[in-house]
Formats: structure tokens, C-alpha cells, sequence
């Protein structure tokens, strides 16, 4: 299953996730369409940011929400009430795209419009249960989340977040989990995107700043590993590990 991650940082919002999409085969003569490509979604006339894990489900889902703020019926007044009802509405409608009977279906959306008095950060997710008994329950997030993924060791980092922290130093952590989540599914999660909110607005990592955080994650993989198995500590790999944590801190 594929991985998203939404974090709380003291200056603004962070959203990550892989650009895997699988797209599971209809019948045992066809194979899965595995395809990759960029999944979070920005909705500047809305204000809102949003990317899925899952199914077609999900993704369904996520156009339900998308075309409640785009006509305006989406009420702010009452998010967590208005995310459940159009995600159960959808789950109705739309039961022909659940790929798989029984899986974590999840989305994070970040609202930092006008219609709310600052940004904030929703996860959804649905209960892994039979189809025609799916809850979606939405939750205000207020340091981490992460959606999907289920099993994966990679979600074991995220017990080093730190509440009240730059956003600038939470890509990082960011990247590690993802990347990290691709070694260990290599056929389920594949590639980076990172998102940011502050008061700057919206912004994408490019290729150039998520090379940084690939080759900072591979220099921390393989210091865990030294570390770990007793190996000789070479200065240079903590020579790498100083370089990167020098380029990304800068501002």
C-alpha cells in the first residue's frame, strides 16, 4: 500500500507522499497497472491541499471533497462533520472503484484559505471493514499523521517528531519515512513529493531539493547501519551526514 504523511510544524504545514499508483488487474487474465506520478493535489481557488492512499475508492473520495469546495457547499463551520459526510456519500456511490474488499483507504487535506481563521490539517480514514460497512472518520491533525503504508517498519520514525519544529527541518524526516517505506515495498511505494503551507502559501519541493533529502536519507540509512551492525565508522559517511544536515538547514 502506498504512504502519505502530514505534519504540524511551528511555521507552517508539510505534506509528503510516494507517486505510486497500482491500479489492480479486473480478472486473473489481466496484471496490475502499476504507474507513477505526482499525488498531492493543490486547489489554489480553494485554498486547500490534499493527497490519498489506497484505492480508486480514495481517490474518489478525494474528487467528492473537491467538488464540494469548488461549489461552494463545503461547510467550514464544520469540517470534521462535512469531511465524513461527503466521504460516506461517496463510499455509497462509488463502491465499483474499491479495488480491494478490505484495506486502509486514507486521505490528508490542508485547508489555509480565507474560510478558515488559520491553516489546518485533516487526515480521513477509512475503516478497514467490508465495503457496504466502511466509517470514515476525519480528525484534525496536531503534530503527525501518516496514511497507509499499514505494517511497513518505515512508520517507526515516526516517533522521532518533534512537536513545535520548523517545517524546513521536518522535510527531512518527511523524506526518511517515505524513502524508507520504498526499501522495504519497493512494488507498493516508489518516489517523493513533498508539499509545504506557511506565509509564503504553497510550495513543491523540486527535483533539485528532493535529491538533498534522497541522498541525506541514504547517508542516514547507512550511518544507522554502521551504527548498528559494528562496522568500521567512517569519517565519511559522517562527513555526508554533516554536509547534508549544513545544505538543508540553510534557509
Amino acid at each position: 500500500m502506498t504512504i502519505i504523511v502530514g505534519m504540524i510544524g511551528s511555521d507552517g504545514i508539510l505534506i509528503a507522499a510516494d507517486q505510486r499508483m497500482v491500479i489492480e488487474a479486473n480478472n486473473d487474465n489481466e496484471f496490475d497497472d502499476i504507474m507513477s506520478g505526482p499525488k498531492i493535489v493543490h486547489l489554489p481557488e480553494c485554498g486547500t491541499v490534499y493527497t490519498c492512499a489506497g484505492d480508486g475508492l480514495s481517490k474518489r473520495i478525494a474528487i467528492a471533497i473537491a467538488n464540494a469546495l469548488a461549489t461552494k457547499t463545503f461547510n467550514f463551520s464544520r469540517i470534521e462533520s462535512s469531511l465524513h459526510t461527503i466521504a460516506l456519500k461517496a463510499i455509497h456511490d462509488n463502491l465499483r472503484e474499491a479495488q480491494w474488499p478490505m484495506i486502509y483507504r486514507s486521505l490528508m487535506i490542508a485547508f489555509y484559505g480565507t474560510e478558515v481563521t488559520e491553516p489546518q490539517l485533516w487526515s480521513l480514514r477509512m475503516s478497514n471493514a467490508p465495503i457496504d460497512r466502511i466509517v470514515p472518520v476525519a480528525t484534525r491533525v496536531t503534530g503527525i499523521a501518516i496514511g497507509g503504508a499499514i505494517g511497513n517498519s518505515a512508520r517507526f520514525f515516526q516517533e522521532y517528531f518533534e512537536p513545535n519544529s520548523a517545517v524546513s527541518r521536518l522535510k527531512q524526516l518527511a523524506a526518511h519515512i517515505v524513502l524508507t517505506a520504498e526499501r522495504v515495498d519497493s512494488l507498493m511505494i516508489h518516489g517523493l513529493d513533498i508539499a509545504t503551507i506557511d506565509h509564503c502559501g504553497f510550495n513543491v519541493l523540486n527535483e533539485d531539493e528532493k535529491d538533498m533529502l534522497r541522498n541525506a536519507s541514504k547517508d542516514l540509512d547507512a550511518l544507522i547501519r554502521d551504527r548498528l551492525l559494528g562496522n568500521l565508522f567512517t569519517g565519511q559517511v559522517l562527513n555526508r551526514v554533516a554536509d547534508s544536515e549544513l545544505k538543508l538547514n540553510q534557509p
